[in-house]
């Protein structure tokens, strides 16, 4: 009534609360907690005490503010106890406390200082029954509470256990940038390092084929957050895993799923189970709103945002690295594969060095021969079912799939789609590079040159191009497949597909392959024949050196991988594959100009 503007005197008619009393309450109201807010209302409450007990008589009788009055007399104990419990350093003892200490080592403490601060035996507290240990352990509940509390979680528990408890507090939740979240509104993003090891089939020199161990392969998986669906997901066999491995996740989750065709008898699918983008109509080419991932140099590269931000036109959000609590879905999906798949196998390396399940993985995995290729399939064939049969609880007991479909049925969703023109082929497999057009001047027929490798076809050793006056074309490049090269010509428009020459042709390799095939021939890393094709010479020196070492054990199955028919896809090249983007708000890539076929 009084902060509605009322008089005084008609309050006082109304509730018999005289004006002396009326501003008492109102400044008891108004009083500031020990966190800094407002009492408010609950001042007002009976009982209610806003101010700490003070005790001021000196007598023995009682103990209602003792503790208090014990510490304005000897404030050096109260910091003693503060120190050692929250394990803060001090400007005048160079002292190392030790970190999480029990509340017996700080009570040991308090009273060797209590003593030579002349406090008696027969002095409180250490006249107490138990020589002061409750007093102690009183004053250290007392720091667990308010705004200490992070600070006695941080000091004790460890900076992990403080993350997790900020992520939380209802205090610094913050609510989503949208409501009534649908699938495909916000996905995270993470990555997982398998805890099992697998092997390769390698050549010895001596001709005899045998499993060579390979180190522990990332998964990286984009996850639905509303659905809990798996959407995309990528093996990578490099050391750490590249913005490349990142693009082809999220392309994997965009393209329409198709099942691999497996012939082991223990991975087969379910009926019905697959990848959103295969197996239901409405999430073929679909995009999401908002990705959340962590701030790893990977996911902030310049190319990595590029390409995503082009592409799906989404909000990125990058979150603080080790902090699993602000992405719990995926995080918790990886629990789950833990304990589904990673843990259970006969390599696993468990969960730690102590686990009883880790039994010499490296040896295991040689002697069972945990082929890498049936890795891929299991991989494939387990996320599929997983979306299909998983129930979940957050769900009421419905399976990813079945979460998406029902959402769907309601018809109240206007779902974001990847252009036509990015349909039919993927930017984020690609690269832009200028390259010169060369041999013309030497009497040989015209040729681009990339990563030591010729290119011709008929459109280039045509005579409007033999008689061009521009020499640069822009290349745009497939890092999946260097078989294929499609040029565009600035001038003019006309685009056309140029083809390696040679054995680079000849088989179907990434750019990592080409790169390391370049880089150990510069390098002379072995005397390679000229007369040999560089290829097939990098191939057998994977081949030599997988029994003995695992890296190029890991390239060689990558290579093997890509060349392999039932994982990969031969790109379908065509003419008219480049639209004009006339979105000039749109973010653009390296050399993304207008063209158009003619």
């Amino acid at each position: 009534m009084a902060f509605d503007g009322k008089p005084l005197t008609a309050i006082y008619n109304s509730t018999s609360i005289a004006r002396k009393e009326l501003y008492g309450f109102i400044q008891k109201a108004l009083t500031y907690k020990s966190d800094g807010e407002i009492w408010g209302f609950v001042a007002l409450k009976p009982r209610i005490r806003i101010k700490d007990y003070t005790r001021l008589t000196v007598t023995d009788r009682g103990l209602a503010g003792r503790r208090k009055q014990f510490f304005r007399n000897y404030p050096e104990l109260e910091s003693e106890i503060k120190n050692r419990y929250l394990n803060l350093s001090t400007t005048d003892e160079k002292l190392i406390y030790e970190r999480g200490g029990p509340i017996s080592y700080v009570h040991w403490h308090f009273t060797q200082k209590a003593k030579k601060l002349g406090v008696k035996e027969t002095d409180y507290p250490l006249r107490n029954e138990d020589l002061a240990y409750e007093f102690v352990r009183l004053q250290c509940r007392e720091y667990d509470q308010g705004v200490t509390a992070r600070k006695v979680i941080h000091a004790r528990q460890g900076q992990e256990a403080a993350k997790r408890h900020d992520a939380t507090s209802p205090s610094t939740r913050k609510l989503p940038w949208k409501t009534n979240l649908v699938p495909y509104d916000i996905v995270e993003f993470d990555e997982h390092l398998l805890n099992f090891f697998m092997t390769v089939q390698c050549q010895t020199p001596e001709g005899i084929t045998k499993p060579k161990v390979l180190t522990r392969c990332w998964l990286l998986v984009l996850l639905d957050v509303v659905s809990r669906a798996i959407l995309g997901y990528r093996l990578s066999l490099s050391p750490r895993y590249t913005s490349d491995d990142v693009l082809q996740c999220f392309a994997h989750a965009l393209t329409p799923w198709k099942p691999i065709v497996s012939s082991l008898p223990f991975a087969q699918y379910e009926p019905g189970a697959g990848f959103p983008s295969g197996v239901i109509d409405n999430c073929r080419w679909r995009l999401f709103d908002e990705v959340k991932m962590d701030n790893c140099a990977t996911h902030v590269s310049s190319r990595t945002i590029e390409r995503i931000s082009h592409v799906s036109e989404s909000r990125l959000n990058f979150g603080e690295s080790g902090e699993p609590a602000k992405r719990p879905y995926v995080e918790s999906f990886f629990n789950s594969l833990g304990k589904l798949l990673s843990n259970r196998m006969i390599s696993t390396t468990g969960t730690n060095i102590f686990d009883y399940r880790r039994r010499g993985p490296e040896n295991e995995a040689e002697k069972y021969d945990v082929d890498i290729n049936e890795i891929y399939v299991l991989a494939d064939v387990m996320l599929a079912n997983y979306n299909a049969s998983r129930t979940h609880s957050g769900l009421f007991g419905q399976s990813p799939l079945e979460t998406i479909e029902a959402f769907d049925n309601q018809k109240a969703i206007i779902p974001r789609y990847l252009l036509p023109a990015f349909q039919r082929r993927n930017p984020l497999n690609y690269i832009y590079v200028t390259r010169t057009i060369r041999g013309r001047n030497r009497g040989l027929q015209p040729y681009i040159q990339y990563k030591y490798a010729n290119y011709r076809s008929e459109a280039l050793s045509s005579a409007e191009f033999k008689s061009s006056k521009h020499t640069e074309l822009l290349l745009e490049i497939d890092r999946t497949d260097l078989r294929t090269i499609r040029c565009y010509e600035d001038q003019t428009g006309t685009s056309m597909d140029v083809y390696a020459q040679g054995e680079w042709g000849d088989f179907k390799h990434d750019l990592d392959t080409r790169d390391n095939a370049n880089r150990m021939r510069l390098a002379s890393k072995r005397q390679i024949n000229p007369n040999h094709q560089v290829l097939a010479s990098y191939r057998q020196h994977l081949k030599s050196k997988a029994s003995s070492n695992k890296q190029a054990a890991k390239q060689f199955a990558r290579q093997e991988r890509d060349m392999s028919d039932h994982l990969s896809r031969d790109r379908q090249v065509t003419s008219s594959t480049l639209e004009r983007m006339r979105d000039k708000q749109r973010p653009v890539i390296l050399f993304d100009r207008a063209f158009e076929d003619k």
